[in-house]
């Protein structure tokens, strides 16, 4: 299970987001390698962080952000719990669906 947080009217999400969402669905492990590289980068430059094996086993989505959409490029973030330290959670920011940074928050 993942939250998601939408950035939404009274009349709720609108297609573009949907649409949004459904190509985070499609693409996601597409995007994994670019998350991965990130998450070490920063990361494991703030405490010891052994080498990504298995991202999907280590690191497990726990809030999407889903912005507007009406405007190009598209700001967005994913959440992550990680094994690697269970009292922080690991936020990538991305702009379309280049990753820009990464933050720990705990």
């Amino acid at each position: 299970m993942i939250e998601l947080g939408v950035t939404a009217g009274l009349r709720g999400p609108t297609q573009r987001q949907k649409d949004f969402f459904s190509q985070i669905e499609t693409d996601y492990f597409r995007l994994v390698p670019r998350w991965k590289e990130i998450i070490e980068q920063e990361f494991g430059a703030w405490m010891p962080l052994p080498v990504i094996q298995d991202f999907a086993q280590e690191f497990k989505p726990e809030y999407l952000s889903i912005p507007t959409c009406a405007v190009q490029p598209i700001v967005w973030e994913i959440a992550f719990d990680t094994v690697h330290d269970l009292n922080h959670i690991v936020t990538v920011g991305i702009l379309d669906y280049e990753p820009q940074y990464v933050r720990v928050d705990g």
